[in-house]
């Protein structure tokens, strides 16, 4: 390439997959990041690292998987002076070499974040910060409309506003960001920059502004694949994890189907009102004639239940719901109009992807692999993308029935915490293969579906003989990606390196460091 190009990740937080008319979907949430994808390269089996916001992020950022850089959960707010958003990692905590932040900075990028952080990087890894969470913006410089909404969309009961959001679209969040990103653009776009622009939805609070609250309501509604009646085929984590649920939502609404059903037909107006943003960040890349000379990622953390099953938001197992992402590439040098059918990718591959892109070295800890060659149209190992693995759960032991019974006052509260420890807890692993997936705990239990004949995951096919073959194929398969995404200790430049985890309790691991 004779210019350097520039980067921009497009991430939205918590976005379902199937949601959009290229999956198939019936309502047209996405026009404009579909037609992105007709010019570019998408990815039918991209997959998380784990259906949790940081834990996925960093995997991201760092091209590592959760059991190698040891984040496998939400941290907790730290408010850290450095950083005005207190939803950030500790960057001692996770454990890697180098992040695409520091190979962009050593090839002469710029690089900013505008919107949602929940990695570990704070203002020292960017050049530019502008910070955005989903309670509205960390940053000085609000408009007093700006501020209201902010006060406001923290007191919606459960994240829910079941009218019409009573601010106009430039005060939402999404409009924010790109506007943040544009100003940052204009002063930045001489030399070659590294940009993350990260929406903080479709993830709750469920709220959207007209037009798109009555966008998909009535006749433009969708209904779930799955009802909550679906759940009598679901193990008891599911069933319990419901109960939870419910009982939380009925304490603030009277009628919770009607109260998911808002909130789904808010999530579509909220998909489509990112996407309109999206149209807006492009026509001015567009317009300034640096376009054609941007590498664009677009892809989700992970995605959310938004109504199947009955349920909102993520939490649950390793549901296709919360683990399958969607994933673009558009740029110089990429492939156009190709859609990857077979290939099954990672979200822990983008950081060696872009490696290649800046002509920069894969560092030796990376455990993604890079899509460059088959972006580009060149040759690449097919063997290596042939599955895809996903993981979950912060160590100990399962909750059981009575466990949760004892402790009923610390799960049933009147704040639905879709991460508590019963759904966190325990320890699970995921394996995506052609048309198949296996799922498997550190008890020895284990789920099998074809996805192809039984897309919601209902019959669990794992102890039915007839397939014996295909679960010992899938368990190899399993057994291959635990044994890879483990990792010698590293030391990274700065000094640190990582000690053996202690046992806290039966439930929780503790990661010491020690300064070399």
């Amino acid at each position: 390439m004779p210019n350097k190009p520039n980067i921009i990740i497009i991430m939205t937080d918590q976005q379902q997959t199937k949601m959009c008319k290229r999956e198939g979907f019936e309502a047209n949430t996405m026009p404009f990041i579909d037609s992105l994808a007709k010019e570019g390269v998408w990815f039918e089996k991209a997959y998380t690292t784990c259906p949790l916001c940081s834990p996925a992020r960093v995997s991201m950022l760092t091209g590592r998987y959760g059991s190698a850089h040891h984040i496998m959960h939400n941290p907790r707010p730290q408010h850290d002076a450095d950083f005005p958003d207190p939803w950030i990692v500790n960057e001692y905590d996770v454990i890697y070499e180098k992040d695409i932040l520091d190979v962009a900075r050593s090839k002469g990028y710029t690089t900013a974040l505008v919107g949602k952080n929940h990695a570990h990087p704070d203002n020292k890894k960017f050049d530019y910060v502008c910070s955005f969470h989903h309670a509205g913006g960390f940053h000085e410089g609000k408009t007093e409309e700006e501020i209201e909404f902010d006060d406001w969309i923290r007191t919606l009961p459960q994240g829910i506003c079941m009218e019409p959001t009573p601010f106009a679209p430039k005060q939402q969040i999404p409009y924010r960001v790109v506007t943040k990103a544009m100003d940052w653009i204009e002063n930045h776009r001489e030399n070659p920059f590294l940009l993350w622009l990260s929406f903080p939805e479709p993830h709750n609070p469920y709220q959207v502004p007209e037009p798109y609250f009555s966008m998909f309501d009535g006749d433009g509604y969708v209904e779930p694949d799955a009802n909550v009646d679906y759940l009598e085929n679901k193990n008891y984590k599911w069933k319990v994890m419901y109960d939870i649920f419910s009982c939380a939502f009925s304490k603030d609404f009277n009628d919770l189907a009607q109260v998911v059903k808002r909130a789904r037909s808010n999530y579509m107006g909220m998909l489509r009102f990112i996407d309109d943003q999206i149209k807006r960040f492009v026509n001015y890349l567009k317009g300034l004639d640096i376009f054609d000379n941007t590498i664009i990622v677009f892809l989700s953390d992970h995605g959310d239940f938004a109504g199947e099953f009955g349920f909102l938001r993520k939490g649950v197992e390793l549901s296709e719901l919360l683990t399958r992402i969607p994933l673009i590439f558009i740029g110089p040098g990429i492939l156009r109009g190709k859609k990857m059918s077979d290939m099954h990718v990672s979200i822990a591959d983008i950081m060696p992807t872009l490696c290649e892109a800046l002509e920069a070295d894969i560092p030796d800890s990376v455990q993604g692999k890079s899509l460059w060659p088959m972006l580009t149209g060149q040759q690449y190992p097919k063997e290596d993308f042939q599955s895809a693995y996903c993981e979950l759960g912060n160590g100990g032991n399962f909750y059981s029935k009575n466990d949760v019974e004892e402790r009923k006052e610390h799960f049933y509260k009147k704040k639905y915490q879709e991460l508590n420890t019963f759904a966190m807890t325990g320890l699970m692993r995921m394996v995506r293969k052609g048309e198949w997936k296996l799922v498997y705990d550190m008890k020895g239990h284990g789920e099998m579906y074809h996805l192809t004949k039984d897309p919601n995951e209902i019959h669990n096919l794992y102890n039915d003989p007839q397939y014996a073959a295909k679960k010992t194929e899938l368990i190899e398969e399993l057994l291959k990606w635990c044994i890879n995404v483990q990792d010698p200790m590293v030391i990274r430049e700065d000094g640190y390196q990582i000690k053996q985890p202690r046992l806290i309790d039966k439930h929780h691991f503790w990661f010491g460091k020690d300064y070399k």
